[in-house]
């Protein structure tokens, strides 16, 4: 089942409307080939909204996995350093997808995902599922006929799904990897336990690492170690000391960091920063 919807034939009204619809479908996914690179899609900036109807589908997003069950939604943009696929172990992923460009559209979109997370939950009939279904039918239908349909579609689109945040549709718990994220990033140079992750969320420890795993698809520790690498990452194509990297990272000594650093990459800080091969140069 494909069903793929484009506005290509409209290209010279993309810049005077500033807002356009891209793409949008329903589709089902049966090979382990479908898999999309957001770093090779092409050098048009737009956003993905892709939305599970059943079957699993995998997005990655550096070190981060999450499983997209029914009632998920990935929210991602392009270009960007992501990757979803059709994962081994599942036999289908069916699934509505709706890409939106323009400035003000992409500002917007990004702004509900700073606040919502990459993965968001939706009800089958939010507003924002609804849109996406109405905007295929009217596609299907040849309702959107013009460069004006196309940039009202978009808008629309848009605007549902900052509504649906309203609705007791939204699953809220999607907003708890933001929520996380934003208090790890201030505070990367000291030590992060999970005790502090739970205070931040409101709830127990227990309580947080369950609903943080199910959400994530990772633990908190792992989720709070894959921040400290990529500013480790970051700081190692500056000139600063190894040591001072460590410290900027949260970790109390040298030694430790340089041991995390060697069994997550293979190889040491100095070694990454000299571009040597894994395995080489302890230190």
């Amino acid at each position: 089942m494909e069903e793929v919807y484009n506005n290509i034939v409209f290209p010279e009204s993309f810049a005077r409307l500033r807002g356009m619809l891209v793409h949008c479908g329903h589709m089902c996914a049966t090979h382990h080939s479908y898999i999309w690179d957001g770093m090779k899609r092409g050098n048009q900036e737009m956003t993905i909204w892709q939305y599970t109807l059943s079957g699993t589908g995998e997005l990655r997003m550096g070190r981060q996995v999450w499983r997209l069950e029914p009632g998920t939604a990935m929210l991602l943009t392009v270009p960007e350093e992501h990757c979803y696929r059709l994962p081994e172990d599942s036999d289908h992923w069916d699934f509505l997808y709706v890409s939106v460009s323009g400035a003000e559209l992409m500002r917007i979109f990004s702004e509900f995902r700073r606040l919502h997370g990459s993965v968001c939950a939706f009800a089958d009939d939010s507003r924002v599922v609804d849109s996406a279904w109405d905007i295929i039918h009217r596609c299907r239908e040849r309702e959107i006929r013009d460069c004006y349909s196309a940039s009202s579609a978009a808008y629309d689109f848009i605007m549902s799904l900052c509504a649906s945040t309203d609705g007791p549709g939204f699953n809220r718990d999607y907003a708890l990897l933001n929520t996380i994220q934003e208090y790890c990033l201030d505070h990367l140079d000291k030590p992060i336990s999970v005790d502090d992750l739970a205070r931040v969320a409101g709830c127990s420890r227990w309580h947080f690492s369950r609903r943080f795993q199910q959400v994530s698809g990772n633990t908190p520790h792992d989720f709070v170690l894959d921040l400290k690498m990529r500013k480790a990452l970051r700081l190692l194509a500056s000139p600063a000391p190894v040591k001072e990297i460590a410290f900027a990272c949260g970790f109390d000594s040298l030694g430790y960091f340089c041991k995390v650093f060697r069994r997550i990459y293979g190889m040491s800080p100095g070694a990454f920063r000299r571009g040597e091969p894994a395995g080489q140069d302890p230190l």
